[in-house]
């Protein structure tokens, strides 16, 4: 395999459900983001913690195994502080995760499964030094199933959203995963949406595991990292300007070395930064 300038032998190119999208949208920024971990210096920070991740906050410590035993309007308690705690930090608004949570515990005020997990880390070898992970919501126990939950806080709920999520790689690569660590099936998964709405709104829809799904996404992604070794290999990577400067959204940071070509390494030191591997979870399944 040929491995490029600064990476380590013994550090596996580790692929989550963003970073394989990113190879669908340009394998060039992929190259420069995931192969090169280069990072514009003048990237914008957003060091505040967003309403969605405020809430997924809270729900952590409101469904902790440790917190068990305790009252909803307890754990409810713990959570609100939790979430303070983090946009103190880090300068957010709490109001409407806050809100969420509140209707939260109202909506589902005695559920009756045990929580397993919260915020579990997944790992799954791909193929040669290419591993996929992900961190998956919630593991509970309903009797004897075993039941995987995911939060989806949004502002609108559509059919089309619904879908989305419920065919998503990314939930069928978590279960492919929790499903090989643990040695048993899950037998169905949650999506358990909080919708931003001025008066919340709560709904959670129930699907049974299509084994044919999980097989599928992991012939898929394998197919994947097979493309992305011979890429590696063969340093070669397709570029998609379409993407460089879209019509919706922000041009693309690295589209200066793709457009400049005649000193792309000083153009790397004046514009952009390198960032550290990333390492796994210490609760990683």
């Amino acid at each position: 395999m040929v491995y490029v300038k600064g990476q380590k032998k013994s550090s596996p190119l580790v692929l989550r459900n963003s970073t394989v999208s990113q190879w669908f949208s340009c394998q060039k920024k992929f190259y420069w983001s995931q192969i090169r971990r280069l990072v514009p210096r003048n990237q914008e920070i957003i060091s505040y913690l967003n309403d969605g991740s405020l809430t997924h906050e809270g729900l952590k410590v409101y469904h902790h195994p440790l917190n068990s035993r305790k009252l909803p309007e307890e754990r409810l308690d713990l959570a609100l502080e939790e979430i303070k705690k983090q946009a103190s930090l880090s300068g957010g608004e709490t109001d409407i995760a806050e809100k969420l949570l509140r209707g939260y515990m109202e909506r589902y005020p005695s559920d009756t499964f045990k929580v397993i997990s919260v915020e579990q880390k997944v790992s799954f070898p791909v193929c040669e030094n290419i591993l996929f992970r992900g961190t998956a919501d919630m593991l509970v126990r309903e009797g004897k199933d075993l039941v995987l939950y995911e939060h989806k806080t949004t502002g609108t709920l559509s059919s089309n959203l619904i879908i989305h999520y419920a065919r998503s790689p990314q939930i069928m690569g978590y279960i492919y995963s929790l499903q090989q660590a643990l040695k048993e099936d899950i037998t169905y998964f949650v999506l358990n949406f909080l919708v931003k709405l001025k008066t919340p709104k709560f709904e959670r829809y129930k699907y049974p595991i299509n084994k044919a799904f999980l097989d599928t996404w992991r012939r898929w992604i394998e197919r994947v990292g097979q493309d992305i070794l011979t890429a590696m290999e063969t340093d070669t990577w397709k570029e998609n300007r379409y993407a460089c400067f879209p019509f919706i959204g922000r041009e693309c940071p690295y589209a200066p070395l793709c457009m400049h070509t005649e000193d792309t390494e000083k153009l790397i030191s004046m514009l952009y930064t390198v960032r550290d591997s990333e390492e796994g979870g210490s609760n990683e399944l």
